[in-house]
């Protein structure tokens, strides 16, 4: 203890942050393998195990050696930007009344901001200390322990901060990382009470309630609309509105940060599929321009570094080299490659005129991407390139795992790429984030487009006549099939559990169209002597349709809803319109292919006639939605939330912060609504040409 205050004390006297943070990891690490320690009064009345401890380094009842450290850390660096990661695995270690107990006093060391006259070196140095004292409160955990209430209070301190540094930065140029830059970031952190990084795919779970995420976004366009080229305001804001069901703005801003090359490889993660799930257009706008941006780097990104490998060689840069063909391996072989095409497939498949030579033509054909199914141990064995550090966060994940040994290969303690626990095989399955995509999101939707695949004739037709298209085998179809249900039936590739809305029904519609058409499938090359398959293929399409004319109700219910309808009941819309609709109006088609008149009659015409029966009633379904959308007005109740007068905003975001954010939310509205009934009309259409 004597040696870590005697460091300390040499750091404090101009020996650099060095001994400082030697000193509070001396301290930490001495707690960590003692917890009775920091409190010797605690030590002393708690059993044999902790006097022995106790006897082994004895101090007085009033001294903490890792407070002392901490404070003298915050005396000599609180006004510099390393003040928080420095110390964040410090602050952690504390238990809560002891971290309480500094920050009361960090708070008073602090005091209130400068008379508006004072200097502007005076004024920086403030707000500098007061971001720090935030950060440390939230890193530390103390924040997360607080209310929804008490955290709002907090967050509402550093926007009033935030509006009233605005004249600290008017000499400054634009581009520039204003001074209270920090400030929004902290409050939307409070606001949504989580980490960044855990708002990511919002379209996969809530982060938070409405009104948090309405307060997050309002936060967040103030501190845009101040420091417009600060990436960190940026990606939040993106995210933000996302979660409020605004994709289209949010691929717009995302957009607008200027995307290049390596960046969609490591960044378009944030926008996507949350905006393709939220209904973002993907025949107009910006989201056409991003996925081509993506597509473009990874056919014409990788040639260059090809080519710079090369150049890396002649040049005599062997190392250089190898750290570039190591890169274009992971870029290959990434999971995010195959997500992107998968990403790609479903877009396609969604603008689709319905008709069976539509879906070939979506799906690709002799793509390896849909050779094989996806497995658990295929997805984390694939390299990640996703860059998760650019989501800056000091709030402590709750669903993180415990760091990992010391000494072990691994990101950085409490960085977003611990947090998001990626460097994990496999990931735990509790937090809703990057793990979801990966090994929930991703191989759902790969199972269906190979069965989709498969089933179109994709994998068959090389020694056929094209215009035949024989199914594939029947112990193919049906292992592709069993695959499907694997995922959608019994929780994730990655872990236990499934995607928010199965438990109404989010795979229900899909599995009965597989299902009814494994059965068209086997009926079509049996021959004539299958009376009870017709019978099992007639109660599947039966099924199938009733299945769809359920979902339909339930969509339109859910947009009608009195409160407005709320994300969830935006991603089942989409997911209706944009998949379901039209993977049903090309199956009807492909069950015409394999059982056309005239062919095997006494073994098809009953299942035939069930299958018109089934269109008719699909058509009608999707019909009725579509009456139920062009009625009154439809309203998300995200905007419902941000024109309440209930809503409790600070004063400096009332007026322009709460304008802009329920624009970003009535544009998204009109974009979604005209794409789905686009693309509904257009599946009724073929449905009802079949």
């Amino acid at each position: 203890g004597s040696s870590a205050a005697g460091g300390a004390a040499a750091g404090s006297a101009g020996g650099g942050r060095g001994p400082l943070l030697a000193a509070a990891e001396l301290e930490a690490s001495l707690l960590r393998l003692a917890p009775g320690l920091l409190d010797t009064e605690e030590a002393a009345g708690g059993g044999e195990a902790a006097g022995e401890t106790a006897e082994l380094s004895p101090r007085p009842a009033s001294y903490d050696p890792l407070l002392e450290a901490l404070r003298a850390y915050w005396r000599a660096y609180s006004h510099k930007q390393c003040a928080v990661y420095d110390v964040l695995p410090y602050l952690r270690a504390l238990p809560a009344a002891s971290l309480s107990a500094l920050l009361q006093q960090l708070e008073a060391e602090v005091g209130q901001p400068p008379p508006p006259d004072a200097p502007l070196g005076e004024r920086r140095a403030w707000l500098r200390r007061f971001s720090a004292l935030g950060e440390w409160r939230i890193g530390g955990g103390a924040a997360a322990a607080q209310s929804v209430d008490e955290r709002r209070q907090l967050a509402a301190q550093f926007v009033a901060a935030h509006a009233s540094a605005a004249d600290l930065a008017a000499a400054m140029d634009e581009r520039e990382v204003r001074p209270a830059d920090e400030l929004p970031l902290l409050a939307a952190e409070l606001q949504l009470g989580a980490p960044m990084v855990e708002w990511c795919y919002p379209s996969r779970g809530s982060a938070a309630d409405l009104a948090s995420a309405a307060l997050a976004a309002a936060t967040l366009q103030a501190g845009h609309a101040a420091s417009p080229h600060n990436a960190q305001l940026s990606v939040a804001l993106c995210v933000a509105l996302l979660c409020l069901g605004a994709p289209v703005r949010a691929v717009k801003l995302f957009r607008g940060a200027d995307i290049k090359q390596v960046q969609y490889e490591s960044l378009s993660h944030i926008v996507l599929p949350a905006a393709l799930e939220l209904g973002c257009p993907t025949r107009e706008g910006e989201l056409p321009l991003l996925l081509s941006g993506l597509r473009r780097w990874r056919q014409d990104g990788l040639r260059d570094v090809a080519e710079n490998t090369l150049l890396a060689l002649r040049q005599g840069h062997p190392a250089q080299a190898l750290e570039l063909v190591a890169f274009e391996r992971a870029v290959r072989g990434s999971w995010w490659g195959v997500a992107a095409a998968v990403m790609e497939r479903l877009v396609a498949l969604g603008a689709s005129d319905g008709s069976a030579d539509a879906a070939r033509s979506a799906l690709g054909e002799g793509s390896p991407l849909l050779d094989v199914p996806l497995t658990a141990s295929q997805l984390h064995a694939m390299p990640d390139t996703l860059d998760l550090e650019s989501l800056t966060t000091r709030w402590p994940s709750a669903s993180a795992l415990p760091p990992p040994p010391a000494g072990s290969p691994s990101v950085p303690e409490g960085s977003c790429g611990a947090l998001a626990g990626l460097t994990l095989s496999p990931p735990p399955p509790s937090a809703s984030t990057v793990r979801t995509l990966r090994c929930d999101w991703l191989p759902r939707r790969q199972r269906l487009l190979r069965f989709l695949h498969l089933y179109f004739g994709g994998a068959s037709s090389a020694g056929s006549a094209r215009c035949l298209f024989p199914p594939p085998e029947e112990a193919v179809l049906c292992e592709a099939e069993a695959s499907l249900r694997e995922l959608c039936g019994g929780g994730a590739a990655g872990g236990a559990g499934g995607e928010e809305g199965d438990e109404e029904g989010e795979w229900e519609v899909l599995l009965s169209l597989v299902s009814a058409s494994t059965l068209v499938a086997k009926l079509a090359a049996a021959g004539t002597d299958a009376a009870a398959l017709e019978a099992r293929a007639e109660a599947a399409i039966s099924d199938a349709a009733a299945a769809l004319s359920r979902r339909c109700s339930r969509v339109g219910e859910g947009m009608r809803a009195s409160g407005g309808y709320s994300p969830p009941a935006q991603r089942r819309l989409v997911h209706l319109s944009q998949l379901e609709a039209p993977v049903a109006a090309a199956l009807r088609s492909r069950w015409d292919e394999l059982l056309p008149a005239g062919r095997k009659a006494a073994a098809s015409a009953a299942v035939r006639t069930a299958a018109a029966a089934a269109a008719k009633a699909m058509r009608a379904a999707v019909e009725e939605l579509l009456v139920r959308l062009a009625g009154a007005p439809v309203r998300s109740n995200a905007r419902q939330a941000l024109e309440s007068d209930e809503l409790p905003l600070p004063p400096p975001l009332r007026d322009g912060p709460r304008k802009a954010v329920c624009e970003a939310v009535r544009e998204s509205e009109a974009a979604l609504l005209k794409a789905s009934r686009e693309a509904l009309r257009t599946s009724a259409t073929a449905l009802a040409s079949g």
